[in-house]
């Protein structure tokens, strides 16, 4: 279903999404974090309140207003079975422990008309102030500390056992964990309506910014979309940014150089193609026209013979035409197997030449290729030569660091200096080639040699020898090990 959205909606729902789910989680970590400091500090609050109370009570240092009346309310007295004691209840205990350590003293009579003096004890849990009394503080772990109780969710409860007199019992102070809560409360509501609106924010902020970022795209769509075969010489709008755009365009652009430049050889293919084609049909047709006008006063061999010539003029040009294709459209060699070079070049020289062809082998070199298109490549090299050549053609078979290198060099005119970089482009015929009866061809010899070895890893060079004449050098790497 995502895969549908346009891009832009894509990203903006994943960061969006991933946005939310990580500020969500920081929320939920922040108020947990939050309520965990706030009840620590509470916890703090009590125990310091506490073990101030202890310190002043073993002191004997505790009068009628310790601890503050506001404080008073906030301590609670546990007896050992863990019922809760009364302040006056706590009064007894503590008032029966002084009168235990004054018994030296004559203590005061209780009776039912003297009932234990309950006005002398205000509402603070404590109004004796008198170090008699023996108070110890017992520990309640094996480090002494303070104690949590639980006495309910709603407050925070610190105790430390102690002992008054023989009576012992547990003295704790409790914190309400409502004014926490409250603040939590607080801070949820707030996250509740803080977390959409910057999940909103940064969706919008997505939008735009990836807006931005893709405007570049669109435009590019649109010049290419506006780009046909007709205009191939416009371009996209490159950035002025070095970055994924800029690239992208700047590619874009280098496809069009090469499209274009592949309509251009197109174009420019079948213009050549369609003058070369139209030379021997148009032969062919004019001969026939003459023959049909005149024939009593036509001879008819010599009309075979030009028929003849000329129907091989077609049906090699329409080869060529096809292999070059064919050699055009194939990036890899096919029927692969190893072939040896030298012995390649030796039977080329054994077919039938105007000139005599001399191989020279240096070192046997074999590669891994296809052995029909090297006899082709290496045959049309040797056809270009001695066309041109004066005496004889020289083929030259060598290795050097693992790759072959075929020279075929003669003794003719040489190749000048502003045509050696479109020797090789199809239907180039240098302008004494263009003579037929020179035995000039159609200018894609070589243009197939090129193709040839190019689909080989190889190159293939043109250049006038300084002793004169041309010199053609092929060097094709050895694609196999055992070559």
């Amino acid at each position: 279903m995502m895969a549908r959205l346009p891009l832009r909606v894509r990203i903006t729902i994943l960061v969006t999404a991933l946005f939310g789910v990580a500020l969500s989680l920081a929320a939920v970590v922040s108020l947990a974090s939050v309520e965990s400091s706030l009840r620590t500090d509470t916890r703090s609050s009590a125990e310091a309140l506490l073990s101030d109370y202890l310190d002043q009570l073993v002191g004997g240092s505790l009068g009628p207003a310790t601890p503050a009346a506001e404080d008073a309310t906030r301590f609670i007295y546990i007896a050992e079975d863990g019922g809760d004691l009364s302040a006056l209840e706590y009064q007894q205990i503590l008032f029966n422990a002084v009168m235990s350590e004054t018994s030296t003293l004559p203590p005061p009579v209780f009776t039912d008309t003297v009932p234990f003096p309950e006005e002398q004890f205000g509402e603070s849990p404590l109004i004796i102030d008198s170090g008699l009394v023996q108070i110890s503080v017992l520990p309640d772990a094996d480090d002494g500390d303070i104690v949590l109780l639980d006495r309910g969710e709603d407050v925070i409860v610190v105790g430390r056992p102690v002992r008054l007199g023989e009576t012992p019992l547990t003295i704790a102070v409790s914190s309400p964990l409502r004014p926490v809560m409250d603040s939590i409360d607080t801070l949820t509501r707030s996250a509740y309506i803080a977390v959409p609106l910057l999940i909103l924010a940064i969706g919008a902020a997505t939008w735009m910014i990836v807006g931005r970022a893709l405007r570049p795209v669109d435009a590019i769509t649109v010049q290419v979309d506006r780009i046909g075969s007709d205009n191939l010489d416009e371009r996209v709008p490159e950035s002025a940014v070095d970055d994924e755009i800029g690239h992208l365009a700047t590619t874009m652009n280098r496809m069009l150089t090469r499209l274009q430049y592949a309509r251009d050889a197109q174009r420019q293919f079948i213009s050549d193609a369609s003058h070369e084609l139209r030379s021997p049909i148009a032969a062919t047709q004019t001969t026939l026209e003459v023959a049909r006008q005149n024939p009593d006063n036509v001879d008819w061999a010599a009309t075979a013979d030009v028929l003849h010539e000329e129907n091989a003029r077609l049906s090699s040009l329409v080869d060529d035409l096809l292999l070059l294709a064919r050699l055009e459209e194939t990036t890899s060699i096919t029927s692969t197997q190893e072939v040896d070079l030298d012995e390649l070049c030796l039977t080329e020289a054994q077919r039938p030449h105007a000139h005599p062809v001399h191989v020279h082998i240096d070192s046997p070199a074999r590669i891994s290729g296809n052995p029909q298109t090297l006899t082709r490549a290496i045959r049309n090299l040797v056809d270009n030569a001695d066309r041109h050549t004066t005496t004889r053609v020289d083929i030259t078979v060598s290795l050097h660091d693992e790759t072959a290198v075929i020279e075929v060099a003669d003794d003719g005119p040489g190749i000048p200096v502003e045509d050696l970089d479109r020797i090789f482009d199809r239907f180039s015929r240098l302008d004494r080639s263009r003579n037929r009866t020179l035995g000039g061809g159609a200018g894609l010899g070589l243009a197939i040699v090129k193709q040839i070895i190019t689909t080989h890893d190889g190159t293939v060079t043109a250049r006038t020898a300084t002793q004169g004449g041309a010199r053609f050098t092929v060097t094709i790497p050895q694609h196999s090990s055992e070559a």
